[in-house]
């Protein structure tokens, strides 16, 4: 008799003590979606996946544009030592740009993004993802777009082995709906978290488990206390040292690709390497650009300081006062004939004058309408036309006015064997949108990795000074990726434009020219 061998899909635990308990754990290779409002836990939730991976000895990538610092801080809270994790190599932290918006870049920046994930994900083979939050890589204009690229990157994971977890923010659109439905339909399946009291000290929790693909339980609804994460990783670590030893994995630090992959450490470099200044090869060259020292780390930095607003006129009602009322005096007559009666008083014959004050009615105040305050413009780094009108302003200024401003040309170098890795251009872009005053603007071309900063009645040293504010930014928030980043970019400072004559020569020059 002919036997049969059937392969079965295992399971791996996710941490989460309600999910482990009716679901079994959730399949290892499997992609599934957590989804929720803000502080409805779901940060939480991918930490605790994250930390139960650890425990087993499974190398973890997460993927999220927190600050490494402020991801530790917030697994410390469940007990959960990330940067111990870290340093032992178990747990892989790659940052995306806070402001990362992909959808001023178009459909084909975003499928870029996706594609640039996938190859991270692939070079590094880890047991466990974690990307938290997924939002920017929904924001196709075409739904259409949005379902093909979505399936390939699970189709791409899929031979991994791979255990996805995606994080996303709760659908407040009807469009967002969609994106979400059309998620869970692709995926092993979601975890949707919700409040369960509008009481923000509450910890209770209701966790919705969508099974899609082998749960053979249909929705189920449990309440799930965040302080049982606590204690759910205690039980867990130590149950995990009663089992049999296993095979030690490789780690997730050790990439199979030879080019590595952005990361994101926890040491601060003290030193930096700066950003080399080339000069424009012009025909009729340019004035030489003022020489920048970037290596003075004392170079000052523009502080805007912040006004208060006056406080509003505070409105007194005002006050009124009736009149005292004196009621006039009653004398009692005299009488001398012992022998009269004086007459009885009655009290009808005297009324007592009343008096009422006026009713008093508050003035009506004429409300001043206030102004609502405009929305603020879509951001919108790639707009060539609207940035040459506001550029060839300042041409025009500078020839009647003598009005000064500064031109700065950058974009990522990959000669002298400097490749770019996925992101260093957002990156990039990030912190100059973050260094930018009122009156300076930029362009970017994505497809060249190239970019213009147009800096507003400002002179060539002040150039020094903004290049003081992207490297303090870039400090904080990625130090271990900072010298990669300063040594990617190459740059030029042209003052007030010269010697080109118009926007549309200089735009030419700096994006278009090799």
């Amino acid at each position: 008799m002919e036997t049969t061998t059937v392969a079965f899909a295992p399971k791996t635990l996710s941490g989460i003590d309600v999910v482990d308990d009716i679901w079994g754990g959730l399949y290892r290779g499997g992609s599934y979606l957590t989804y929720g409002r803000a502080a409805s836990g779901r940060g939480l939730l991918t930490l605790m996946f994250t930390q139960t991976g650890t425990l087993l000895e499974e190398p973890c990538l997460f993927i999220a544009p927190d600050r490494p610092k402020d991801l530790m801080i917030q697994a410390a809270s469940i007990g959960f030592d990330l940067h111990q994790a870290y340093e032992s190599g178990l747990v892989r932290l790659m940052r995306i740009p806070p402001l990362f918006n992909l959808q001023n870049i178009g459909d084909e920046g975003v499928a870029k993004a996706l594609r640039d994930l996938v190859s991270i994900i692939r070079q590094h083979r880890p047991s466990r993802v974690v990307i938290n939050d997924f939002t920017p890589f929904v924001l196709f204009r075409s739904f259409d777009r949005l379902r093909s690229e979505f399936v390939h990157m699970l189709e791409q994971i899929d031979s991994l082995d791979t255990t996805l977890l995606l994080g996303i923010a709760e659908p407040g659109s009807q469009r967002s709906e969609e994106v979400i439905e059309f998620m869970k339909n692709q995926m092993t399946g979601a975890l949707h978290l919700e409040l369960t009291s509008e009481d923000p000290s509450s910890t209770s929790r209701r966790l919705t488990m969508v099974p899609h693909i082998g749960h053979i339980r249909h929705e189920t609804v449990e309440n799930w206390d965040l302080e049982s994460l606590i204690e759910s990783g205690a039980k867990l670590a130590a149950s995990i040292q009663m089992l049999p030893a296993r095979q030690t994995p490789r780690p997730v630090s050790e990439p199979v690709a030879q080019q590595a992959a952005p990361e994101l450490g926890y040491e601060v470099a003290d030193m930096m390497t700066e950003p080399r200044y080339d000069e424009p090869v012009l025909t009729d060259a340019p004035p030489a650009a003022p020489e920048i020292d970037l290596a003075d780390n004392a170079a000052p930095v523009i502080e805007q300081p912040l006004v208060q607003p006056p406080a509003p006129l505070a409105y007194e009602e005002p006050t009124y006062e009736a009149p005292a009322y004196e009621a006039p005096a009653y004398e009692e007559p005299s009488y001398e004939a012992p022998t009269y009666e004086a007459p009885a008083y009655e009290a009808s014959a005297f009324d007592e004058p009343t008096y009422e004050a006026p009713a008093y009615e508050a003035p009506v105040m004429d409300e001043v309408p206030m102004p609502e305050p405009e929305p603020e413009p879509e951001i919108s780094y790639t707009d060539r036309a609207g940035f040459s009108t506001l550029l060839q302003q300042h041409f025009v200024q500078r020839e009647v006015a003598d009005t000064p401003f500064l031109l700065l040309a950058m974009r990522m170098d990959r000669g002298d064997g400097r490749g770019s890795r996925p992101f260093d251009f957002e990156f990039i872009l990030d912190l100059v949108h973050e260094a930018l005053r009122e009156q300076d603007a930029m362009l970017a071309d994505m497809e060249q990795e190239r970019l213009v900063v147009l800096l507003g009645n400002s002179r060539p040293e002040e150039a020094q000074a903004f290049f003081s504010r992207l490297k303090n930014r870039l400090r904080q928030d990625a130090p271990q990726q900072a010298d990669h980043l300063l040594h990617s970019v190459s740059a030029i400072v042209v003052p007030d434009g010269k010697p080109f004559q118009n926007a549309e020569e200089f735009l030419t020059y700096a994006l278009d020219e090799g």
